[in-house]
């Protein structure tokens, strides 16, 4: 509507009237008029409607009172001396890979695996600067299970093939869309019903273009069908005038006929006459690079672009593109591209057999090839492959692009970015005029201008941002790095050209780079060794002997694990030469450890062993070590166990974990800034030299405190549901304060927190009811390990002898000692008390108990006979 091309009907769409042909209305525009300006952001410009408000408007296929014209006139006769001397087509060197061609402009595409789903495109070999032009498609077939599609227009030289995928194209759709852009457009301009669908009917379809500015209809494109207009002439963009325009096709699942006029022919008749393509004037044509580039070459080429992923190899590659264009790029990238301007980003990744289907192709329509895929063109046996699939009639060139990129190619660095940024700003500038005259807001992104880039000689790589696909997937190339390798004379190239750096510079670069990526990666199919299995296998023995070494020491000073004191552990740890006897009188090295100090023993012999395990089992000199990102998945591979440095240490990464852990673990940078796991101490340091370690670092600790350092307090979180003693090593406590010998809290101590837990009642019959008494709850026997430790404490504290606890206890005996467990603080409770059973601060009401027992069931009267001996004694 804002190209001010419609109907005196006011049409908006699909129209029978654009068909007839009449003398114009009076009320209508005159086209020829220069004042009025085409605006096809669809914004109202100021210029006179073309349709009136008291203009009659028709219903769909409904003629009005008056025939509506035709606004094309005749063309005069043009000489033929005056026209294009080379034959027009459809040019094969400018077409997607899966287009074949037969005589007589049938054009048709590979429609098997993949390529069913996939949008055809080709393009002539000559486009139009000026005049009126004509050319027609006739659809031959349809393939039954294809999703058929259509688009007709026209495209500027050397930009994309597909028909709206840029601002470089313009044309009708099969639902009769006009797909038109324009840069720094503000919406979209996509103008649906633009023209009668083309597929629905069989029908010749005619495309005209018009940019003769002497028409009525200048810098405007029309479709015909049958020789019938279809719509009404749509608005060649402002930006796209005086630029060559070439025909452009884009089809699925159909056989095309193509015809351009030689010899004025039309399939159909329109109502006015007018040139073929064929026809078009010397003065008005351009012939595509493809053509010129052609004419020139000798033999066939295949080119093997090679290059280091994401060091400028894509850059290289689109740089030879643009030089030369009449190759056709085969590799991963250009065919992800092509799906995702199909409609079938999906299939990039389904498909991976299309390559060598492409080669087929490209070799059968005698196509230049460059075969640009990094993962394949690094490797030596899939360069071979793609060789292979050459013919002899072919020239077979190698370009090396690595190391220091050439003078040249940063000089098309450069003229890119600058080029890129002109265009960014122009598209800036136009989207702020626009927005100021439409009244529409821009985003806050919109409104920022585009960074200028620096264009300096440091400057030899374009920018990507990380929406890009990398050169390879880390997938795909943690595979297969490790077998990359420059190309050689042996393996049938023509000629091997390093564009960049020497090939000893080239050779060297690529070795260094194979090594940083060695460490950058996981190691397939790595798994422990002889070496690794026999230290663990050790490591899990001595941990038996400092557990045994540990409560063995607390039992001979006559107290549990859970009250002992500090030892006394003093003296230069260097002459200590057995730590499980520090003095000759039985006290341990580790006498003194914490949770958190068996913590930090576990944690540093583990990852000294797992640095010197993945080293042995690597066996590569160019592996530096283990990656900082990679030591949590070797330690479940060594290990089995997951490496969990928040729950175990309470630090959120496990760089955090190895600076708490301190020496001889540190993470030291290696190679191109990588972060590596090292240990200071060597492959077969002894077990001893870490338990003299820790200590140093216990006692480093407490004198710190003792200063009122805070900070050298640790802290681990503990797991829940587990109850060992403290100082038991590598047997975790819950969470909670203990009490010492003392009677103060201290980290060395069990943790014996009270938990409530309601008595249960023994099983019986229910009292009468007659006594209307509620049952009392019957505490349950506690354990005597616990019972021993509760009154030792309390008689510690008291000064008191130790009394005798039996081995078994009676529930009776046990409610003698409820106040003791309390202030013991043990697990649970000995006997329930008033808040445990609910019954709120009143004490429990006991139900009377008769002498003789007969009030207990006969279950309870057997357990209490066996224990009344043990009773007596107690």
């Amino acid at each position: 509507q804002g190209s001010g091309l419609l109907c005196s009907c006011g049409w908006e769409g699909p129209c029978s009237d654009f068909r007839t042909s009449a003398p114009m209305a009076s009320d209508e525009v005159d086209l020829e008029d220069d004042d009025v300006e085409v605006d096809i952001e669809g914004e109202n410009p100021e210029s006179p409607d073309y349709a009136g408000e008291d203009d009659e408007v028709c219903a769909e296929g409904e003629l009005g009172d008056t025939e509506r014209p035709e606004v094309e006139g005749d063309d005069p006769d043009r000489p033929a001396s005056a026209r294009v001397k080379h034959t027009l087509s459809l040019n094969s060197y400018d077409a997607t890979p899966d287009v074949f061609f037969s005589g007589g402009g049938i054009v048709s595409a590979l429609s098997q695996g993949p390529f069913l789903h996939l949008l055809s495109g080709v393009r002539a070999n000559t486009g139009a600067r000026g005049g009126r032009y004509l050319f027609e498609v006739e659809v031959l077939e349809k393939v039954p299970i294809a999703q058929h599609d259509l688009r007709i227009g026209f495209s500027t030289g050397g930009s994309s093939l597909f028909i709206g995928d840029s601002s470089d194209s313009v044309g009708f759709g099969k639902d009769g869309t006009y797909f038109v852009a324009e840069p720094g457009q503000l919406t979209d301009l996509q103008r649906s019903g633009a023209c009668e669908p083309l597929l629905e009917t069989p029908s010749v379809i005619g495309v005209l273009l018009n940019l003769d500015q002497e028409s009525k209809a200048a810098n405007t494109i029309s479709v015909f069908l049958d020789g019938f207009r279809a719509g009404p002439p749509q608005p060649v963009p402002s930006h796209l005038r005086g630029k060559a325009l070439y025909p452009t096709i884009n089809f699925r699942g159909l056989t095309l006929a193509v015809n351009f006029g030689h010899g004025g022919k039309q399939l159909r008749t329109l109502p006015f006459k007018c040139q073929t393509f064929a026809q078009m004037a010397e003065a008005h044509h351009e012939i595509a690079r493809h053509d010129a580039v052609r004419d020139g070459m000798a033999k066939l080429e295949v080119v093997v672009s090679i290059g280091i992923p994401e060091a400028g190899i894509a850059d290289f590659t689109r740089c030879f593109k643009e030089q030369h264009t009449d190759f056709a790029e085969i590799s991963d990238r250009s065919f992800a591209e092509w799906c995702q301007k199909s409609g079938k980003p999906k299939l990039a990744t389904q498909d991976k057999a299309a390559q060598k289907s492409l080669v087929t192709l490209a070799v059968a329509g005698h196509r230049n090839c460059l075969i640009a895929g990094v993962g394949q063109t690094l490797q030596r046996s899939e360069r071979e492959q793609l060789l292979n699939q050459f013919p002899s009639t072919y020239r077979k060139v190698a370009l090396v692009a690595v190391g220091e990129p050439s003078q040249s190619h940063k000089q098309w660095v450069r003229k890119t970015l600058e080029a890129e940024y002109e265009a960014k700003k122009d598209i800036f500038q136009r989207r702020q005029l626009l927005s100021d005259a439409s009244g529409v807001e821009l985003d806050d992104a919109d409104n920022v201008p585009p960074d200028c880039p620096k264009f300096d000689d440091t400057v030899w790589a374009l920018p990507h941002d990380n929406a890009s696909a990398p050169d390879v997937s880390p997938d795909v190339l943690s595979s297969i790095f490790s077998r990359f390798a420059l190309p050689t004379d042996a393996e049938g190239f023509d000629d091997i050209r390093y564009e960049w750096s020497p090939r000893s510079d080239a050779q060297d670069k690529l070795r260094r780079w194979i090594v940083i990526q060695k460490s950058a990666f996981l190691v397939e199919g790595l798994e422990p060794g002889e070496w690794f299995r026999s230290k663990l296998a050790a490591w899990k023995e001595e941990r038996k002997l400092l557990r045994e070494g540990h409560l063995a020491f607390n039992n001979k000073k006559g107290k549990g694990p859970s009250i002992e004191a500090d030892a006394d552990i003093s003296g230069d740890l260097a002459g200590v030469g057995n730590i499980h006897d520090f003095d000759g009188r039985g006290t341990p090295l580790y006498a003194n450890f914490r949770y958190e100090d068996w913590v930090l023993l576990s944690w540093r012999y583990e990852l000294h062993l797992l640095v010197h395990g993945f080293a042995t089992d690597a066996a590569d000199d160019d592996i530096p070590g283990i990656h900082m990102d990679h030591v949590m998945h070797y330690f479940k591979t060594y290990f089995g166990v997951a490496c969990e440095p928040k729950d175990k240490l309470g630090v959120a990464s496990i760089g955090d974990a190895v600076k708490l852990l301190r020496e001889p673990l540190e993470f030291i940078e290696k190679g191109d800034g990588q972060q590596i796991l090292h240990s200071s101490l060597e492959k077969e340091t002894p077990f001893e030299v870490f338990v003299k370690g820790i200590e140093a670092y216990r006692r480093d600790r407490s004198r710190r405190l003792e200063a009122g350092d805070e900070s050298a307090q640790l802290s681990f979180p503990r797991p829940t549901g587990k109850t060992p003693g403290k100082g038991v090593p590598f047997k975790a406590a819950p969470a909670g304060k203990g009490v010492t010998s003392k009677g103060s809290p201290s980290s060395n101590s069990v943790p014996v927190k009270a938990l409530p837990v309601p008595a249960k009642a023994l099983p019986g019959k229910a009292a009468p009811a007659k006594a209307g008494l509620a049952k009392a709850a019957i505490a349950k026997a506690a354990p005597v390990g616990a019972m021993r430790r509760a009154i030792g404490a309390t008689a510690a504290a008291t000064g008191s002898s130790v009394p005798h606890v039996p081995a078994k206890a009676a529930p009776r005996g046990v409610a003698a000692t409820a106040d003791l467990a309390q202030n013991a603080g043990l697990k649970r409770a000995l006997v329930s008390n008033s808040h445990e059973v609910g019954l709120g601060a009143s004490p429990p009401v006991k139900r009377p108990r008769a002498p003789d027992g007969s009030h207990l069931p006969a279950k309870a009267k057997s357990v209490i006979a066996k224990m009344r001996p043990t009773m007596a004694t107690s």
